[in-house]
């Protein structure tokens, strides 16, 4: 149950590691984390009522699921993941803008370019050098998230929401 807790507590970390987050991967890391809930639950009960029950066993998981909830409640793992890509998405914005202006692509078109830990799509390329990146397998229903790299100040997409994330750099989510 220890390693099963540790894989499910690292498989939430990296799916929320991206804006929005890694949906299907989300899904199915959240999945495992109830399938140990209920497995645990189930042995603590049988443990209780056969009164055979050092406590110490039962705190890995809810201390490890506490440290995970909080790690993800902050942002951390998103933070992290940017700072560590953000030269490399720096490097691909400002390649993305000698390309020259360009309208919106549809949403989940484009070619996916890593940049440092990410995998992006650069979808839109303004006049006023602002570049909007995808970030594939964020998608769920009509929403997705990404990035935008804009140093004129805050981007400019009426129906997204931003998180500013330092200097020319936000984080977005957008439903459409």
């Amino acid at each position: 149950m220890r390693v099963a807790t540790v894989v499910a507590a690292i498989g939430l970390l990296d799916a929320f590691s991206a804006p929005g987050c890694y949906v299907e991967e989300a899904i199915v890391f959240l999945l495992l984390c109830l399938f140990l809930i209920a497995a645990c639950s189930i042995r603590l009960i049988a443990a209780l009522t056969t009164r055979r029950c050092p406590w110490r066993r039962w705190l890995f998981a809810p201390i490890i699921g506490v440290i995970t909830v909080t790690l993800i409640w902050l942002g951390a793992p998103m933070y992290l993941r940017f700072s560590i890509s953000r030269r490399a998405l720096t490097q691909l914005a400002q390649a993305e803008l000698a390309t020259g202006p360009r309208s919106l692509a549809p949403w989940g078109t484009g070619t996916v370019k890593r940049a440092g830990a990410f995998e992006v799509m650069a979808v839109q390329v303004t006049p006023t050098g602002e570049v909007d990146f995808v970030v594939p397998d964020t998608f769920m229903g009509r929403s997705c998230s990404g990035f935008a790299f804009s140093p004129v100040g805050m981007p400019t997409d009426p129906g997204g929401s931003f998180e500013p994330l330092g200097g020319p750099w936000y984080a977005w989510h957008t439903s459409w």
